[in-house]
C-alpha cells in the first residue's frame, strides 16, 4: 500500500490540515487522508513522535514491509521556526510549540507540544550513559553503542568553543573537576566540552530526522489520543488500537494487525501515565476517583523523579561569546553546566528564575519580569548580557513524587506532585553542590573574569542591591549561604530550585513494564519514553532515551523473524 503522506517519487509531503504546505520529506497525513488511517490496518501504532518514537518509528521502519502509523499530538515544526536555532529557544515559551505547567510547589516545567517533543525545545545537550550505568540496568552494552553511533552520526555536533568556555574548564580543574576529556558525549567524571543537537550554525537536529524520507511510516501531526482500546475480558487484555481526534476535530479511530500488531506508548513521563490511567490501567482507587473502570492495577504515575537545577548568575567585565551550553563539569552525582551572555527575559519565560522562591514563580511574574527586563535601555541590556550562568543538576536523585490526573479530559494537563529536596541525601548532595559553586566564584580564572560592582542594570531592576558596599559585590546572585550551615543551605536549595526538564520513572521498568517494555498484565502494548527509566543516565537523557528506542525497534525486528 501506498504511503497516505507522502509523493514517492518527489518525497515532499502534502499539505496539512489547516494548508501549510511542508518540504521537509517528512510522511505527514493530510486532512484529507485521515480516513484511510482508520481504515488501514498497521502493524505498530507508536503515540508519541519525541525522544522515544521517532528513533523507534525509524528502527521499525527498517523492514519495509512493515506498516507504522506514528500520532502526536503537537503540530510539525514547520509551523514554529522557534525550534530550530538557538535565538529561537528563548521565544518558544510564547508558542504553542510546548506548554508551561507548575509543580504543585510552583517549579515552572515545559512539556512539548510538537513533532520531535522534547528533542525539538530542549537545551540541546547529547550525552551518552556511562559503561556502569548500562551494566546497572542491564541494557546490552553492544546494542546501545552501536545505537549511539548511529544516532551520533545523524544529529550530534561538537559543542561551541571559545574564551570563557576554556576559562571556565580551567575553573574546573583548579577546584578539582578533572581531568579536561575535551570534546566528547561519554559520562566521564571531570570535565568536557558536551556534544549537543546544535550545529556549527546553530541550527537544531531533533528527532522527527530520523524519519526523513521514510514512506512506510505515516505521521498524524494534532492528534490527541484519548484511550487505548482493547480486546478480551480482565486478565487476558489485548491492545488493538486506539481512539484520537485529529486537527478537524473529528474523532477516530486506528487498529493494528491482528497477526502480531502492537502498540507502544511513547508520549513522555507526562502524556504516558495519563492514557493508560485513561484506558483504565493504574491505581485502582485513583481511577474509581475519576470514574475510570479500573481494568489493571499498577504504580501508573508512581515513582516520578527529576534533576532538581540550582545555580548562579555572574556579571562579567566583557561580553562572552553567546552560548546556551556547552561546557560542563561532572562530579559522582551532580553535573555543572554553563552557560554564557545569556541576559535575556527569554530565560524568565522559561521559569528559570532562581531569584524568585518557587510559589511565587506564576504566570504573571514571570511576564512582569520578562517586560521589565525587556524595556531596560539599550546600554543595560547590553550590560545584562555580560553574564553566565552555572548550574548543577543531581542526576542520582532519592525524592519520589507522582503523576495524577485531575480530570479525564486528555487534553488536560496532569498534574505534578514533586516536592525536590525532600530525600536528605538529595539534600547533602546539593550541599556538596553549592560547596562547588563557592570554589568555582572564588577560582582564579572565574576571578578574573567576573565584577565585583553591582551591575547598573541589577540596581535598575532591583535598587535595594545599592546597599553593597563599593568592591564587595561577590560578583554573583542568588547569594549562596554557608554550606556548614545544614538548614540555611537546604533552604537555599529548594527556595532557589529551577528544573532541568528530565522528569522520568512513572512507568518504570520491573514495576509498570518488564525488560522488554510490555507493560504488565496486557499484551501487545508498550511504552518507550522517558517513562521507564530507574534513574537519569548522566549528562542529559535525550541519546539514551533515542538509542533505547532504537534498540527496542531493532528487538521488535527480531522478535518478528523468530515467531515467522
Amino acid at each position: 500500500m501506498a504511503p497516505l503522506g507522502t509523493d514517492s517519487k518527489a518525497g515532499v509531503a502534502n499539505a496539512s490540515a489547516n494548508g501549510v504546505h511542508y518540504s521537509s520529506g517528512l510522511n505527514i497525513v493530510p486532512a484529507s487522508k485521515l480516513d484511510l488511517v482508520s481504515s488501514t490496518e498497521y502493524d505498530y501504532i507508536i503515540v508519541g513522535g519525541g525522544a522515544g518514537g521517532c528513533p523507534l518509528a525509524a528502527a521499525l521502519a527498517e523492514e519495509k514491509s512493515l506498516r507504522v502509523l506514528l500520532l502526536e499530538r503537537g503540530a510539525t515544526r514547520d509551523q514554529y521556526p522557534e525550534t530550530k536555532t538557538i535565538d529561537g529557544w528563548y521565544d518558544l515559551p510564547s508558542t504553542d510549540a510546548l506548554q508551561l505547567t507548575r509543580t504543585k510547589d510552583g517549579v515552572v516545567f515545559a512539556r512539548a507540544n510538537v513533532l520531535s517533543g522534547g528533542t525539538a525545545v530542549n537545551i540541546g545537550v547529547w550525552g551518552h550513559a556511562s559503561a556502569a550505568h548500562i551494566k546497572e540496568e542491564g541494557w546490552d552494552a553492544d546494542a546501545m553503542r552501536s545505537a549511539y553511533e548511529h544516532l551520533d552520526a545523524r544529529l550530534s555536533h561538537p559543542g561551541l568553543e571559545g574564551p570563557f568556555q576554556d576559562k571556565m574548564l580551567e575553573a574546573f580543574t583548579e577546584i578539582g573537576i578533572k581531568p579536561n576529556n575535551g570534546v566528547t558525549p561519554e559520562h566521564l567524571i571531570g570535565a568536557k566540552t558536551i556534544m549537543r543537537t546544535w550545529d556549527k550554525n546553530n541550527v537544531r537536529h531533533p528527532a522527527d530526522e530520523l524519519l526523513v524520507g521514510v514512506e512506510n511510516v505515516d505521521i498524524v501531526t494534532q492528534a490527541l489520543v484519548s484511550k487505548i482500546r482493547f480486546s478480551g475480558s480482565d486478565g487476558t487484555l489485548r491492545a488493538v488500537g486506539v481512539d484520537f481526534t485529529s486537527a478537524d476535530g473529528i474523532p477516530r479511530s486506528a487498529d493494528v494487525s491482528p497477526s502480531g500488531g502492537e502498540v507502544i506508548l511513547a508520549a513522555g513521563t507526562m502524556g504516558t501515565p495519563q492514557l493508560l490511567m485513561l484506558s483504565g490501567i493504574g491505581p485502582e482507587t485513583e481511577l474509581e476517583k475519576l470514574g475510570l473502570t479500573p481494568r489493571v492495577s499498577l504504580p501508573v504515575g508512581r515513582n516520578l523523579a527529576d534533576c532538581p537545577l540550582n545555580g548562579i548568575g555572574i556579571q562579567t567585565r566583557e561580553a562572552p561569546e553567546r552560548d546556551v551550553i556547552s561546557v560542563a563539569g561532572i562530579q559522582e552525582d551532580r553535573i555543572f553546566f554553563v552557560s554564557t551572555g545569556n541576559g535575556e527575559p527569554g530565560t524568565t519565560k522559561w521559569g528559570l528564575m532562581p531569584m524568585v522562591t518557587p510559589g511565587l514563580r506564576t504566570n504573571e511574574t514571570m511576564k512582569t519580569t520578562a517586560a521589565a527586563i525587556g524595556a531596560l535601555p539599550e546600554e543595560l541590556r547590553a550590560e545584562m548580557g555580560r553574564s553566565m550562568g552555572v548550574f548543577f543538576k543531581l542526576y542520582r536523585v532519592k525524592t519520589r513524587g507522582a503523576i495524577t490526573l485531575d480530570s479525564t479530559d486528555p487534553a488536560a494537563t496532569p498534574s505534578i506532585d514533586y516536592p525536590y529536596f525532600t530525600d536528605p541525601a538529595d539534600v547533602a548532595s546539593g550541599i556538596e553542590g553549592i560547596r562547588t559553586l563557592k570554589a568555582l566564584l572564588a577560582s582564579k580564572p572565574v576571578s578574573e573574569l567576573k565584577v565585583d560592582t553591582v551591575p547598573q542594570f541589577l540596581l535598575k531592576l532591583a535598587p535595594a542591591l545599592a546597599a553593597f558596599p563599593p568592591g564587595q559585590y561577590p560578583g554573583a546572585l542568588p547569594l549562596l549561604p554557608d554550606p556548614n550551615d545544614a538548614s540555611e543551605a537546604a533552604t537555599w536549595l529548594r527556595n532557589t530550585v529551577c528544573t532541568c526538564w528530565h522528569m522520568h520513572g512513572t512507568c518504570r521498568v520491573g514495576e509498570v513494564v518488564d525488560d522488554e517494555h510490555r507493560v504488565k498484565g496486557v499484551e501487545k502494548l508498550r511504552v518507550m519514553d522517558a517513562s521507564v527509566l530507574r534513574d537519569v543516565p548522566g549528562t542529559n537523557p535525550m541519546a539514551t532515551i533515542m538509542a533505547l528506542g532504537r534498540v527496542l525497534g531493532l528487538k521488535m525486528l527480531k522478535e518478528r523473524v523468530e515467531l515467522a
